[in-house]
């Protein structure tokens, strides 16, 4: 079996979809999009939609790599500077899609108010650093070392970049996660907690881990 890696492209969007929403979910088979939106569907279409949308956030189909087995698209990963103003970009690219959905600005501050309690770990990235975020494997296709090969490729993205320090965050709880990122030099440094967020998200709160590039 042949493992490649690639940048994503603008016909990725659905696969990215999928595997960004397993990022999201985590161990724990839940995450805001299930209380923002009704259906599972509703959620991938958002999610495919983001990918192609401008300005280019970091859901956008530019900040990913795809890992591929056999030719197959089987996990991906985000990676960007935590200067790129990525949240403002993510911002105005989610009001036209939404609305695009059909839910109108009423809707959304409706919707937004159910997820209050994710505000409560904050995880901010200072500028500069390398962001690594949504690290998604299909089920069928773990323990390949698909992860690893994208956490690598990544991280040496970063390095290309001129970056010096990379962070990765996952929700407390996911030891599968904390051991791919340990593996790849990651080391845990700081615990974002809040009783609010553990009883919204089933999780106590977030890990944040970081390493030199």
């Amino acid at each position: 079996m042949a493992i490649a890696i690639r940048p994503a492209r603008a016909d990725d969007a659905r696969f990215l979809a999928s595997s960004t929403l397993i990022a999201h979910r985590s161990h724990v088979n839940f995450c805001s999009y299930d209380l923002l939106f009704d259906t599972e569907p509703e959620i991938l279409e958002f999610f495919a939609r983001m990918a192609n949308a401008e300005p280019a956030s970091q859901a956008h189909h530019s900040r990913f790599l795809v890992a591929e087995l056999d030719g197959t698209p089987a996990a991906a990963l985000c990676g960007f500077s935590a200067g790129d103003h990525v949240r403002p970009e993510f911002l105005a690219a989610l009001g036209p899609v939404l609305r695009g959905l059909g839910i109108d600005e009423a809707e959304q501050a409706a919707r937004t108010a159910r997820i209050a309690a994710w505000e409560t770990c904050p995880y901010p990235s200072k500028p500069g650093e390398w962001v690594v975020e949504w690290v998604g494997a299909l089920p069928t296709f773990r323990r390949r070392g698909l992860v690893h090969a994208l956490l690598e490729a990544i991280l040496a993205k970063g390095r290309a970049t001129g970056h010096s320090v990379a962070n990765v965050a996952h929700l407390i709880g996911n030891d599968a996660a904390q051991r791919a990122y340990e593996k790849v030099g990651f080391v845990a440094w700081q615990d974002v907690r809040h009783p609010e967020f553990e009883h919204a998200a089933r999780a106590p709160g977030i890990r944040r881990l970081r390493r030199p590039l």
